[in-house]
């Protein structure tokens, strides 16, 4: 029940505090600000995988705006591939040793893409909450998921859950809190594109309340839901609070702005959707 820090030997959820790397015991998972236009996915499945590295069981804990959830509820161990794939409900919140669980977290029912696009949640699955589109969307401050664990286990989301069925797909390893930092480079992906709902996206959040996060943007900062503007070239700077999550998508890149903070963030950076010109 212990790892590595230096020589010595410490509680496993403090060697990968001291270690940095990609393996934590805290995590936060932000849905994608994906395009909200005709055909797109807003309100699809949302799954986080969590991997467990570890060599005894580890439990689990998950909570979205204060509000706590039981991962044994929407927590699920998978096994087979492709169509073949079934789901054994994830007993006491507990992944084993070894194992992979994923966390179906979001879907709202009626979310709808494309003709033969698939992005709900499989039939036998519950999601944690249904009610609500847990993305933020456009130029706004929202909220995050955030999983805890208590031993080491590595962690990547993916939205819409489904794969090369949805042909939306996103997904990302997520970094714990712990090989968070205060000092940034925003960069989001292949500049310009071909459709109009086809915006770069960057997001912070916080991991500790009054946040202060200033950004020296390569571009004017345009306001948004509860954000103020901010002029190119000038520092500008937004509080938050542990969870929250500040997101600029706007037309104009951010990429390479600095981004500094008072306490350590997690970063995000993306598009609402891909579109790349042959």
């Amino acid at each position: 029940n212990q790892g590595c820090s230096g020589t010595s030997c410490v509680p496993a959820c403090q060697s990968a505090q001291d270690n940095k790397s990609s393996l934590g015991c805290e995590y936060y998972a932000v849905v994608p600000d994906m395009g909200t236009g005709p055909g797109m996915a807003a309100g699809a499945c949302y799954a986080a995988y969590i991997a467990n590295t570890w060599d005894t069981p580890v439990a689990i804990t998950v909570d979205y705006g204060g509000t706590t959830y039981d991962p044994s509820a929407f927590g699920y161990i998978p096994s087979g591939s492709g169509q073949n794939i079934t789901y054994a409900p994830l007993t006491g919140g507990t992944i084993p040793a070894g194992a992979v669980a994923i966390l179906f977290l979001n879907h709202v029912p009626t979310a709808s893409a494309g003709p033969g696009l698939k992005i709900t949640c499989p039939s036998t699955i519950t999601p944690a909450f249904t009610n609500m589109d847990a993305a933020t969307h456009g130029t706004a401050i929202g909220s995050t998921f955030h999983i805890t664990v208590t031993a080491p286990v590595a962690a990547y989301d993916i939205y819409p859950y489904g794969g090369g069925q949805s042909a939306l797909t996103s997904a990302t390893l997520l970094l714990p809190t712990s090989a968070w930092d205060t000092n940034y480079v925003a960069v989001t992906a292949f500049g310009p594109g071909l459709v109009l709902e086809d915006l770069p996206v960057i997001a912070m959040v916080a991991q500790k309340d009054n946040t202060q996060i200033t950004i020296n943007p390569t571009a004017p900062l345009i306001a948004g839901k509860g954000v103020a503007a901010g002029p190119m070239g000038m520092p500008t700077t937004y509080t938050i609070n542990k969870g929250q999550l500040l997101q600029f998508t706007q037309n104009k890149p951010l990429d390479g702005s600095i981004i500094q903070s008072n306490n350590p963030i997690g970063m995000w950076g993306g598009k609402t959707s891909l579109a790349i010109g042959s």
